[in-house]
């Protein structure tokens, strides 16, 4: 079975060819700058240097063509026949939707209805998920929710201090994302320890542009920092995190400001871009914070803090944890970051080793001391394993979850 994996957002597309018979991916790569005057077009092809080449892509349509005669030129297929499915990333599946599904014309429409609630998201999914069954109009098609892995969660850690009835009448509560990150983390994590999923409790830390923090319990979900919608939880790249809810008619009173600019000015230009001022990547705020810039050192308190009251909050929650693991772009390749958020949590079990931690960049790493307590991860993130096998496991009908082994 070929599954070809797309995470569309606005302006990019994630794609990847997986092979469900090697669990490979032959080939990967990244749409970028859709609708702009020149897209380009990044590919890694297994047993070669990653290519680039520039096209005129306006639309994700002309996007989503381009990359499967990518997959033709490279010989990963010959037609785009050679596909059994597509899976697609969706970040918010509201109550709807509790695992991964096959799309048709009803998720469709309830992924339509949902786009309020992840506008940086589910716009941009929902064209590629169009776009798609336009070009594939015989290909199976399957929904992945971020959303989805939090379905058991329990009600104390999800329902917020509001009154009840706008739960139930409209959906008003914590749902968690990045959940297909998570997901992963937590199997790979049950791998490394030589133990099955229902035997360990992690705190997996998804540190990238979007950041997340959850608290699982033998496979179980407790708790995660993310709530109604990706804007709640830690500071991010261009993300507030949480905030007091009075600072809403605060600033429309005294900045004049719709709801439709406030909610741009919480996504898009807070979080660590709005703190330091210059940007929101955490490689260029560490090196002005190196030089003494002072913004982009509050910066980094800023972020490191909250990071570390979750970790110490999570694992409060689980009455401790076996293994805490860092993820993504921050969380894999920035060590000064991760020796900041767990500076002083020694008391909870958490001791890294220094040359570990300095060592791991880019890569899966043991990054704790050997006679620390609770393990520490340093791990990459493969969000694009997670929706191939569960995609298949949807075209095959097979039982939810997906087996440990696989990792």
């Amino acid at each position: 079975m070929r599954i070809l994996v797309l995470d569309c957002k606005e302006y990019a597309i994630r794609f990847s060819l997986a092979d469900m018979e090697t669990k490979t991916f032959p080939v990967c790569g990244k749409v970028e700058s859709i609708g702009m005057a020149g897209a380009t077009i990044h590919v890694r092809t297994q047993g070669k240097s990653e290519r680039q080449e520039q096209a005129s892509l306006l639309t994700h349509k002309a996007a989503i063509e381009k990359v499967i005669d990518v997959l033709i030129q490279e010989r990963a297929i010959s037609s785009k026949a050679d596909l059994d499915a597509v899976a697609h990333r969706v970040v918010h599946g509201g109550e709807s939707f509790q695992t991964s599904t096959r799309i048709n014309e009803k998720v469709i429409e309830q992924i339509r209805r949902l786009r309020p609630l992840a506008p940086l998201h589910n716009p941009a999914e929902l064209e590629g998920i169009l776009a798609t069954r336009q070009i594939l109009p015989d290909t199976p098609q399957v929904a992945n929710f971020d959303t989805a892995f939090y379905a058991t969660m329990p009600d104390h850690a999800f329902i917020y201090g509001l009154p009840f009835e706008l739960y139930k009448r409209l959906g008003v509560r914590r749902y968690g994302f990045h959940g297909l990150s998570h997901r992963y983390l937590m199997h790979r994590t049950a791998k490394l320890l030589e133990k099955n999923i229902t035997e360990i409790k992690i705190v997996s830390c998804h540190l990238g542009s979007g950041c997340s923090i959850t608290a699982i319990d033998r496979g179980t979900v407790k708790d995660t920092s993310m709530g109604f919608t990706p804007t709640e939880g830690l500071a991010m790249d261009s993300r507030c995190g949480d905030i007091d809810p009075g600072l809403i008619p605060f600033l429309k009173a005294k900045e004049r400001l719709t709801t439709a600019e406030l909610l741009n000015l919480f996504n898009k230009f807070s979080g660590l871009r709005g703190l330091s001022g210059t940007s929101g990547e955490m490689a260029v705020i560490l090196d002005k914070a190196e030089k003494g810039d002072e913004r982009c050192q509050i910066a980094l308190g800023v972020f490191s803090y909250r990071v570390k009251k979750y970790i110490a909050a999570y694992m409060g929650v689980l009455g401790g944890a076996d293994a805490l693991v860092f993820s993504a772009g921050i969380g894999v390749n920035a060590p000064i970051v991760r020796q900041r958020c767990v500076a002083g949590l020694e008391f909870l079990g958490v001791q890294l080793d220094p040359e570990k931690n300095q060592a791991a960049i880019g890569k899966e790493a043991l990054i704790s001391s050997d006679d620390s307590p609770v393990k520490v991860f340093a791990m990459p993130d493969n969000e694009e394993l997670t929706m191939a096998f569960r995609t298949r496991d949807v075209i095959q009908k097979r039982e939810e979850g997906i087996e440990e082994d696989e990792f």
